[in-house]
Parts: C-alpha cells; structure tokens; sequence
C-alpha cells in the first residue's frame, strides 16, 4: 500500500481507538456498516381484473374525477368566501376606529353589524368543517381506489368494450 494511504488510514484508526477508549462511541459503532440485505424478488404477477372487476374499478374512477372536480369547485368558493369575510373585518376594524364612542345609536349599528359579521363566519367555518370531512371520505375512497385498481392489469379488449358500453 502506498505511503499516500497509509497516514489517513492510520489517523482514522487512531481516532475511532480514542472516541471508543473515552466511551463517546461503543464498539458496535466502531464495525463498519453491514451491507444491506438485497432486494425482495418482484412479486408475482397479479391476475388480470375480471370485466366485472374493470367495470368497478372505471366507475370508480369517473366517481372520484366527479368528486375532485366538485370539491374544486366548492374550495374556490370557500376561498372567495374567506377573502370577502376578511374584506368585511377590514371595514369593521376601520369603521370602528371612526366611531364616537358616546353616539350609542353609531355604535349599536356598529355592534349588529359585527354580530351579523360573527354569525357569517361561524356559518363559514361550519362549511369548511364540512368540506374538510368530505375531502377526508374522498382520501379514504381513493385509498380503496388504489388498493384495488392502481396498477392492476387488465384484458384491454374489456375496457374498450366496457368505454364503447357493452
């Protein structure tokens, strides 16, 4: 071996024989790494979706595109929702700051305008509550969707005839 190598080799031996004799590192640290244990062999092959399987498994795919496609639709509005109830405690908070505190009729309407203001923000949040648990049953059913369709094979011949309706 070359003199080149040697020194290095040395002062790292010299170093793990320190750290292991002031314990900052036991002696199973100081092996080195076992290999890792080769990869699993694929596993077999699975059989081919029945007609009836694929048919199943197409519906629920044009089910779970719907489904995305609505819950799309209706987080946009949650969100055009929210930008306009924020909008809304802008113009409060500054209509606030220029009322006169001893004018009761002023700050009555101020008050029954932040009450209406707060009973439109619970009915917002009752909606994103709803739609945050729609969104959890549509995971849940695209979790079912992979399980049992993702990357399953199938006879082409039966999902042409099941598009063209046979």
């Amino acid at each position: 071996m070359s003199d080149r190598f040697r020194l290095p080799l040395r002062a790292a031996a010299v170093l793990v024989s320190l750290l292991i004799a002031c314990g900052a590192v036991s002696a199973a640290d100081a092996k080195p790494a076992r290999k890792p244990a080769p990869a699993a062999k694929p596993a077999a092959k699975t059989a081919l979706l029945s007609p009836e399987q694929l048919r199943e498994c197409l519906d629920q795919e044009r089910r779970l595109q719907a489904e995305t496609n609505e819950a799309s639709k209706q987080k946009d509005a949650l969100e055009a929702e929210k930008d306009g109830l924020k909008r809304a405690g802008a113009a409060l908070s500054e209509e606030r700051a220029t009322i006169d505190p001893v004018n009761v009729e002023a700050m009555e309407s101020f008050n029954a305008k932040a009450l209406a203001n707060d009973r439109l923000i619970d009915a917002y949040e009752g909606k994103v509550a709803a739609f945050n648990a729609r969104a959890e049953a549509m995971k849940t059913a695209r979790d079912g969707f992979l399980r049992q369709c993702d990357k399953r094979r199938y006879d082409e011949r039966d999902e042409i005839d099941l598009r063209r309706g046979k």
